[in-house]
Formats: C-alpha cells, structure tokens, sequence
C-alpha cells in the first residue's frame, strides 16, 4: 500500500495558484500539520507502508494530477485544519 500525506498550509505562500497563496492557516497550525503529518509517516513506514509526504503545494506538482486519477498510485490524505472546539482541537482529514 502506497499513502501520501499532504500537510495543510505548508509553503503554501508559493503555491503556483496565486489565490491560493493567502490560505496560511491559524496561528502555529503548519507546525502543528506537519509533526502530525510526520508522526503518521513514521507509524506507517514502520508498518511497512510507502508514505510519500508533500506539501500544500501538492496541487502544483505535475504528478498529482496522475495520482488522482482512476487509479491512483497513492492514497492521499490531507491534513488541512486545526480547529478549536469546546473540547480542545482536532484535526479534519480530507482524503483525495
């Protein structure tokens, strides 16, 4: 099995979609995607998955297009958001 984990925000302000390069995030949430973006990496890797870690500028390289096709090569998820509930923060995963 082949995952691509894809850590929110990361970069984003050169991203090759220039209206997409205001989207920054809240205060400390690209550290916080992407620890949890590794952490994951690592928990899988050791489980003998391929991880393929990216980027919010994921969407510019010329192999995603591929990977989202029909038959993806890769899995994707994303962690785009940290959000604050009455109960602390979570994490909203998108999968592509």
């Amino acid at each position: 099995m082949k995952v691509c984990l894809q850590s929110g925000h990361l970069n984003i302000k050169t991203n090759c979609d220039t209206a997409l390069r205001g989207s920054t995030g809240a205060g400390g949430e690209v550290q916080i995607n992407e620890a949890v973006r590794n952490a994951t990496a690592e928990i899988l890797e050791e489980s003998g998955i391929q991880v393929k870690k990216v980027d919010a500028n994921f969407n510019c390289d010329s192999t995603s297009a591929d990977e989202q096709n029909n038959e993806p090569e890769y899995r994707t998820v994303a962690f785009i958001k940290l959000a604050k509930l009455s109960t602390g923060s979570a994490f909203f995963l998108n999968f592509l």
